[in-house]
């Protein structure tokens, strides 16, 4: 019978032994030496040993570049996942005169609110609200504005302020000759709708009621006087929707958001024809609001 040597102490064990009987150190079996099975332990099995770790290197190996290339296959598709996304982006519809219009409007905006802020400064304790004469002056100032740039005031902005000061008119008398001369001046005029609309969105109309004042601003080109019953709307009472509130600081919030709204939507409606006019002078829209 083959024996097995035990590596601590040198005694010669039976094959069937798994610790030396002296030392009792753990002995390990020829055939676990015997890497190429030819039952002798000699150089052969420490050069097929040899063999086994290289082709166990090169297996791990393989796999770190299978695993490796896989990771760099994912990169370049994510890569390209993005070009393509990026490449299939909705172009940017967006022209020079959309911006410069964006441009006026903010400027336009802005100049608005510098001289409410002035109104407002120079007011008494308790009194922090626009008024009648307030809203004269700033509406002028937009006039201006207009005059300084083309020469004139297109009808739509006309529209938008004289609509405005009718919120705080301070009679009733004199909130429907307001509505009556804006029917009267901007009446069938292009892109009216667009201010009514935005006038009616401001002091919170419903649809119904937005719907029927357009469509006596839009006719009373065609019909005159006579569109202003059409839906049952008469001159009282379309001014009737403009009628102020128990609270002054409302009506004048009422009226700068109406004032604001409108006029943006008077400039979007005039764009077309007067934009490009309107945006050359850019730095002389705050001076020539000047009263």
């Amino acid at each position: 019978m083959e024996m097995i040597e035990c590596a601590q102490c040198g005694t010669k064990n039976q094959q069937n032994n798994e610790n030396c009987s002296v030392c009792g150190a753990a002995l390990i079996p020829t055939s676990f030496w015997d890497i190429n099975g030819d039952g002798k332990v000699d150089f052969s099995d420490a050069k097929a040993a040899l063999n086994n770790i290289t082709d166990a290197i090169g297996g791990a190996f393989s796999i770190a570049k299978s695993v490796f290339q896989t990771q760099a296959e994912k990169d370049l598709a994510s890569v390209q996942k993005l070009e393509d996304d990026f490449r299939n982006l909705p172009p940017n519809n967006r022209t020079d005169s959309q911006r410069k219009l964006d441009e006026f409007r903010g400027d336009l905006r802005s100049t608005i609110e510098a001289k409410i802020a002035e109104r407002l400064e120079g007011k008494p304790a308790g009194q922090e609200y626009l008024v009648y004469s307030d809203a004269q002056i700033l509406t002028t100032s937009i006039h201006n504005i207009f005059k300084y740039l083309l020469s004139f005031t297109p009808r739509q902005v006309s529209a938008a302020c004289t609509l405005s000061k009718a919120i705080l008119a301070p009679s009733k008398k004199e909130q429907q000759n307001l509505v009556k001369a804006a029917i009267g001046f901007s009446g069938g005029t292009v892109g009216i709708g667009m201010v009514i609309s935005a006038v009616g969105v401001a002091l919170g109309w419903g649809a119904g009621v937005i719907a029927g004042i357009t469509a006596v601003f839009v006719g009373s080109s065609f019909a005159g006087p006579i569109m202003w019953g059409v839906g049952g709307l008469s001159l009282a009472a379309i001014a009737g929707y403009f009628a102020k509130t128990s609270s002054k600081e409302v009506d004048s919030e009422r009226f700068i958001n109406v004032l604001k709204m409108s006029t943006d939507k008077a400039i979007e409606a005039i764009w077309d024809e007067y934009g490009e006019k309107l945006s050359e002078p850019r730095d002389e829209v705050q001076a020539s609001s000047a009263v």
